[in-house]
């Protein structure tokens, strides 16, 4: 199953390159990690609304385009960090992010 049409609106912000040398590491203070979908061997953080996710970069590419697509695009080179995990910001609501993920997870 591919998923394209809930994500089509998710419009990843990615930190400026130029900003910084380092990596910017997101407080943890600021963010709440999900319950559910905060996995401990994940490979990215998804922060939706101040809410951490973190996921399996993978199995998000396989299910969905749109990720699929965001993985392939350029990343630049100094990212932003959480928990060791590059991390992204997406601009949409928590509750339909958990939706999009229930769909992707329960599924397997």
């Amino acid at each position: 199953m591919v998923l394209s049409s809930p994500l089509a609106r998710m419009s990843p912000t990615f930190p400026d390159a130029s900003s910084s040398t380092s990596p910017k590491v997101k407080s943890s203070t600021e963010i709440a990690r999900h319950p559910e979908f905060y996995f401990s061997d994940g490979s990215v953080v998804l922060i939706v609304e101040r809410t951490a996710f973190r996921v399996h970069q993978s199995v998000l590419a396989r299910h969905s385009e749109v990720f699929s697509g965001m993985w392939g695009m350029p990343q630049p080179k100094q990212a932003d960090l959480y928990d060791g995990c590059p991390c992204v910001e997406l601009p949409d609501s928590v509750n339909d992010f958990v939706d999009v993920l229930r769909v992707i997870y329960d599924a397997l």
